[in-house]
């Protein structure tokens, strides 16, 4: 409960940055506060060298620590009789992807692979095909598709063919 009055006075979005440096955002996360701790769900810009970087190095799991940025707020900790820092209310500023968290706990539990074929059925669904033109044409391409009873020949006569298929389609 540390940071939830951060969530809802920041909102539940922050950057993901690599290694806190600020110059180097690779995404945005959304978090949320829970009895287990603070639990985040991010997604990378690929469309930036640096979310690349970072995808690949969590996909080699050479990278797979977490790490805030926070300040505290007055009154926000407290020390107990051993003289342990307990925090209380906690300001998050960023979430880091690290090489080596503070916390042991601080991990990536999962990271999604990119070009997968559910990847590219979303893609054809958002070019206009329709969900189950998209699965059936990406698992087994032009000949899976009902009346395209003909293979092409080559790459660009395929293409042709997917453009004349789709522009038949009714909108």
């Amino acid at each position: 409960g540390a940071f939830t009055k951060s969530l809802a006075s920041r909102g539940a979005e922050c950057p993901i940055l690599w290694a806190h440096d600020p110059s180097q955002p690779v995404g945005l996360g959304a978090l949320t506060d829970s009895a287990k701790g603070l639990m985040i769900r991010g997604e990378l810009d690929l469309d930036v060298q640096a979310g690349r970087d970072a995808h690949s190095r969590l996909m080699k799991r050479i990278v797979r620590g977490l790490s805030i940025g926070y300040t505290l707020p007055p009154g926000g900790a407290d020390f107990t009789k051993d003289g342990i820092r307990q925090l209380k209310q906690i300001d998050l500023r960023e979430v880091s992807l690290v090489a080596v968290p503070c916390n042991e706990q601080a991990r990536v539990t999962a990271v999604k692979s990119l070009g997968g074929i559910r990847d590219f059925e979303r893609f054809l669904h958002d070019a206009g095909w329709s969900r189950a033109e998209a699965r059936k044409l990406a698992a087994k391409g032009w000949l899976g598709l009902d009346g395209a009873d003909d293979e092409p020949d080559g790459e660009t006569e395929a293409l042709a063919w997917l453009k004349a298929q789709n522009a038949k389609r009714p909108r």
